[in-house]
């Protein structure tokens, strides 16, 4: 537990947070549409991604590729889902344990696919990046917060030449499962050290005791998704960041928040 210092100081942090919050949301009707994706796009193992579509009742397991470089080359893995419906399947990212450095002819871009219990694929491939591959540089972490209704709000980014990294321009970050017609803020940062400040059934992984950027109001579109252009200077190269997500829930205004990206830049 922490100190009562400290507890002072998450109840400080929460009204900063909704002060920052306090533009009204815009009621909508909330859920996801029937779009073919992944959410997340990004994680790291242990985490949750979703694969959402239609017709995937059928689903038995979930297939995860990567080029894991080396000797072994591609290398898949079938996990078996932890909810299945016919418009959503959830399951595990699991530990490949092979990547090698990307020299090796490894690639942090691989795919997740939903079979049936033939093995035959019941979805697209869906790209996915492995955060794995990193090695810690850029992880995930936190808790985020559980909404009234829906899945929880991520962090994420897209695959293709946008990731988190010194000197990248083309650095575009997604907060994902967001509530429908409610603007979002990133907030970029350095990280807490854990156990982290928690409000309501999020955790705060932003340092606000230390020097910190709120970008935004960022709008979503129809399906809970935000994007933010994020060029992160060469500048800051050997540099530690957090990068967070919070949003107000559309009807309770309760203040909801991602997970978060750490990155050794």
């Amino acid at each position: 537990m922490r100190t009562a210092a400290l507890v002072l100081r998450s109840s400080c942090l929460a009204a900063l947070c909704f002060a920052a919050l306090s533009m009204p949301a815009r009621a909508q009707a909330t859920g996801l549409l029937p779009e073919e994706k992944c959410v997340p796009e990004v994680g790291e193992p242990g985490d949750t991604i979703a694969v959402v579509g239609m017709h995937l009742e059928n689903t038995a397991f979930v297939r995860f590729g990567a080029v894991v470089g080396g000797f072994v080359g591609f290398k898949a893995i079938n996990v078996v889902p932890s909810s299945v419906s016919g418009g959503r399947v959830e399951a595990t990212v699991p530990a490949m344990n092979a990547f090698v450095p990307p020299i090796a002819g490894s690639d942090p871009i691989g795919v997740v696919t939903c079979l049936d219990s033939s093995f035959q694929p019941i979805s697209p491939d869906h790209t996915f990046w492995y955060l794995e591959i990193t090695f810690g540089d850029v992880k995930t972490e936190g808790v985020a917060s559980t909404p009234t209704v829906g899945p929880k709000p991520v962090i994420s980014f897209k695959p293709t030449g946008n990731a988190p990294d010194a000197g990248n321009p083309d650095c575009v970050l997604l907060l994902e499962q967001a509530p429908i017609g409610a603007d979002a803020f990133l907030i970029a940062g350095f990280p807490d050290m854990p156990p982290y400040n928690v409000i309501g059934s999020g955790e705060v992984v932003i340092d606000f005791t230390r020097p910190y950027l709120i970008v935004g109001p960022v709008s979503g579109d129809a399906n809970g998704t935000h994007e933010q252009a994020a060029p992160i200077p060469a500048a800051l190269a050997g540099a530690t960041l957090a990068l967070q997500w919070f949003v107000r829930e559309t009807g309770t205004h309760n203040l909801l928040m991602s997970n978060a990206i750490v990155a050794k830049l």
